[in-house]
Parts: C-alpha cells; structure tokens; sequence
C-alpha cells in the first residue's frame, strides 16, 4: 500500500471528501437538462421548469393536500400518500419548513435524493479496503444510463428512492458482514423499517439479498466460508442471531407498523440481556426466519412478480388478449446492447462490469449478497428495462474493481519502480474516464421535454375554475394526474 492509498484509508476526512466531490459531480451533471430548457417559455409556469414524469402530478398532489391539511375525499387522489407515504411527507415538509415553493421542490428532489447514492458506493469501497475505488465507482453509478433516466431534474417519483435506500441496505448488510457490531445491525433493522414506506416495489430484491445474508453468516459462522477481512462473531453469537431475528422482524409486512415495533424493541431488550444460550437463541432464529416467510408473504410476493413479468398474454384463438405489463413500454424485453447500454452506458462497460462481479465475489465472498441486484439486471432483456437500474451500483464497483485488477498487472509488468503506481493509476483513472464518457453523452442527448407546456396549463387552469367539486372529468393518462 503506497502512502497516498494508507491516507484514504486511514484518514476520516477522505472519505467525507471523496463523498462530497462525487455528490457535486452527480448534482453538477443533474443540472444540464434544466439549464439546457432555461430559456424555452413553453416550459415554464409561475416562473419555474415544469416536471418530465406523469406520475409527478399524482404525488405533487398528495403533497399539497398535506400542506393544505385537506383529506381528499377522492381515492385516487388520496391513493398517493399510500402509495409513498415517505416521498409526500418529505416533499410536503421541504415545502413547508424552506423558502422553497412546491413546483421548485419536485422539480430537484430527485436529483438531490438520488445523488445520495454515492454515499453507500463510497463506503462500500471503504468496507474493500479502497476508498478511491468506491470514488471512482460512484463517479460512474451516481450518472449511469437508467438511474439518470430516472433520477434526473424533473423525474418527480417515488424512483428517486428506489436504488439509494436498496444499495443503503445492501451496504449495511455487507456492514453486518464485516464488522458484526451492535450498531450497525440496529441501523441495517431502521433501514429495512422504512424501506417500504419510499418504495415498496423494491421489497422482493430486499427478501432475497437478506435470505442470503443470513445464508453467508450460518456458513462463515459453520466455517464453510471464510472471512479472513471480516471481524469474528462476538458477544455471545449476537451478530449471527440477533442479525437474524432483528432483520427479520421489520420484514414482516403482512403485520401493523405498531405490533412489528412492538416485537422489534422486545427483542432487542433480550438479545442485550444476553441471558439466552446459544440452543434457544438458533431456535428463535429459527422461528423469527420462517416467520419472515409467512409474514413476509415473501413466496407470494416473489412468484407474483415472475409471473407478471414472464406472462406475455394469450397467444392462441381468433382474439387475442394481451396483459396490461404487455402494454407498459418499460415491461417490454430488450436486446443484450440496450440492457447493457442502461446498466454501464456501453456494452463494453457492461462485460468489464459482469467480469469484474465474479472476481469480487472470488475475492470477497459477501458480495454474494448483491446477486439479486445484478441478476435482475440481466433479466430486463426478458422482464424490461426498468429492472436495469437495480443493477446500476454493483455494476460500477464491478467494473472498477476490474480496473484495479488490470491495473495490478501493467504495475508488475512496468520495470521502472517510480512508474509502476504512475502506470497503474493512470490507466484505472483513464478507464474510468472511458466507461463515464458514454454515459455523458447519453445524458447531453436525453432532453426530455415536460409532461405539459405553457399552453396547456393555462387551458387546465380555465378548466378549473369552470369546475366544481362534484364534476368529473374523462381523460387520457397523461392529462389525469395533472388534472
């Protein structure tokens, strides 16, 4: 380890460095669509850019009725505070304790949440041993194809949270992995509470990253797997236990919020009295896990989303019936070039990524934990595009890590001692810049246009005022949510 690599990695505030510049880089790149459309009139109202995602409306909606304390009476417009309590709340509360306005909130939200990925990213390079890798790795994650298309200025929805708050879970698993301390489980059990509150879609991909954690620790503790970076289990077997009872018990969504704190809190006291031996402990492990299941609905759940993303509709008889995921573009298959150009910006970048994922997995077994991420990622090309964001993050620390991997070898083969880190960096800083650059492009290109214009505002504004509250209206999606 060279000097400039033991001062990453030994100094605290390199790392909240290296945070912020990759959160400035995310943001910075963020800010290109709204100054690209700064002066287009059309797309301004009450002196502010108008949003690029339909479903803005419906939140910005439920948003506005809390600012107001009214309680629509509508249950669809009333639908949205429960189908993300957490993004209404915190867009109704930025509203209402900022001096910003409501359109100005939903307008940067999303870049200003989704660019928080490069938290977990950094720190997960810390957990490797590499800072600087988990830099350059949220360099690339925080401004990939799919989680720009996503998260950009303008992207008003609850997909802001979808990959941040999972790749914070799977972060703080790998963090239980590593460290098996009190605090990091307690943390990991607040994350996976409020998981669904942001983005309950994304609870499948939390069942199984954290059925194979609990897999990973039962074999490292058996000595089946060896964990030569990662601390030993310790106080009384609590981090292989408790992990399990803990995590299993906000996972249990069938149950009230109320009765799963309850239970959560119940637990906690007896785990830190220590006064189980290690037999009842396994046993209630061992219940708490297969209530999971139950509870859970975690089967249910899981062959749900199969079996709507794999039923393409009826293909025999003189009719023919098609699924409504059939009619969703998103849901469509894609080609290898598509899924690889959303998950890494080139298909280049995708097969150093794919690579780079079995060489950690070799070299650092918990990252088997992210195989639900990355595989999922690979199913788009049957289940759609949208599942290519999952795979974003894992993806970038992949294919940096094959950076580093590549670099070690022009290292050795340099024979001049004062270029062999020269060498090395500059070519994993190179080919950073490389995989980066395609996604940037994407980006100078992808100017998306708002959901309304100028015009049409102004004519649902008449609309408005001609209405009462006992009219209806029948309309095209696209002009429902901002009705």
């Amino acid at each position: 380890m060279t000097k400039i690599e033991e001062f990453f990695e030994k100094n605290s505030l390199a790392i909240v460095l290296f945070i912020v510049l990759a959160y400035v880089f995310s943001m910075g790149v963020r800010m290109y669509w709204p100054i690209h459309f700064e002066g287009s009139s059309a797309m301004h109202y009450a002196g502010e850019l108008m949003i690029n995602t339909n479903d803005g409306y419906f939140f910005s909606t439920g948003a506005r009725d809390i600012i107001n304390g009214v309680i629509a009476e509508d249950k669809q417009r009333a639908s949205a505070f429960r189908a993300s309590p957490g993004l209404v709340l915190l867009t109704a509360y930025a509203t209402k304790f900022t001096s910003f306005s409501l359109d100005t909130v939903s307008l940067y939200l999303p870049a200003v949440i989704s660019s928080l990925i490069v938290i977990p990213i950094v720190l997960t390079g810390r957990l490797l041993g590499n800072t600087l890798l988990g830099f350059l790795a949220a360099l690339l994650g925080s401004i990939a194809w799919s989680y720009y298309n996503r998260t950009m200025v303008g992207y008003y929805d609850s997909d802001m949270f979808s990959v941040f708050l999972q790749f914070m879970i799977f972060y703080s698993f790998l963090n239980v992995v590593y460290n098996k301390n009190i605090v990091g489980i307690i943390f990991t059990a607040f994350l996976i509470f409020i998981y669904p509150y942001f983005y309950p879609q994304g609870l499948m991909l939390v069942y199984a990253m954290y059925i194979l954690l609990a897999a990973y620790l039962i074999l490292e503790y058996k000595g089946l797997i060896r964990g030569q970076e990662t601390k030993a289990f310790s106080e009384g077997h609590f981090s292989l236990y408790g992990s399990i009872i803990l995590f299993s018990i906000p996972l249990m969504i069938t149950l009230s919020i109320e009765i799963r704190i309850i239970i959560f809190m119940m637990a906690l006291v007896l785990l830190l009295s220590k006064r189980l031996e290690e037999k009842y402990l396994i046993y209630t492990a061992l219940f708490f896990f297969v209530a999971f299941l139950f509870f859970g609905n975690v089967f249910t759940v899981i062959l749900s989303k199969v079996l709507i993303y794999a039923d393409r509709g009826v293909a025999d008889g003189s009719l023919k019936f098609y699924e409504v995921v059939q009619t969703v573009r998103e849901a469509g298959a894609i080609p290898f070039e598509t899924m690889a150009n959303r998950i890494s910006g080139s298909q280049v970048g995708v097969i150093l990524s794919l690579i780079g994922y079995v060489f950690l997995v070799m070299r650092h077994k918990a990252f088997l934990i992210a195989l639900p991420l990355i595989g999922v990622g690979v199913f788009s090309m049957i289940g759609g595009l949208r599942f290519t964001v999952y795979a974003v993050p894992v993806a970038a620390l992949s294919g940096i890590y094959l950076l580093y991997i590549i670099g070690d070898l022009i290292k050795t083969s340099v024979k001049d001692e004062k270029f062999k880190n020269l060498s090395k960096y500059a070519f994993i800083v190179l080919a950073t810049a490389a995989l980066i650059y395609p996604n940037i492009t994407h980006i100078q290109g992808y100017l998306v246009p708002t959901v309304l214009n100028k015009t049409e505002v102004n004519d649902l504004v008449k609309l408005d005022e001609m209405a009462s509250e006992k009219d209806y209206t029948l309309t095209w999606w696209d002009y429902g949510y901002p009705i």
